[in-house]
């Protein structure tokens, strides 16, 4: 599943309005998937950047979305995707660590 802007540049998304459009979007499609395909666990990882991550994130149902385990990537790490942050973990134990380059 891929979503772009119309405007190709780091600064494309220039509004709370956009952001949230895309937000809705994006949950909207990927629950549709989930529903059709009786997926229980998502492995995600956005190219954009952290404060559309976090705002993406803060449409995720610990409730309603199965576990959604987002990664961060570190283009300097030899291990893209280090680690990931799960949506149903506690607080405690959330941050997923990566121990082989498994994505």
């Amino acid at each position: 599943m891929g979503y772009k802007t119309h405007n190709d540049t780091f600064a494309a998304i220039v509004s709370y309005a956009l952001m949230n459009r895309l937000r809705t979007g994006i949950l909207n499609k990927m629950r549709e998937i989930v529903s059709s395909a009786n997926i229980e666990k998502i492995h995600l990882v956005l190219s954009t950047s952290g404060d559309f991550t976090f705002f993406l994130s803060q449409g995720f149902s610990k409730y309603h979305d199965p576990e959604i385990i987002v990664y961060q990537y570190d283009r300097s790490d030899s291990q893209k995707y280090p680690w990931g942050v799960s949506n149903k973990a506690l607080p405690t134990s959330a941050i997923i660590r990566q121990t082989s380059q498994e994505h």
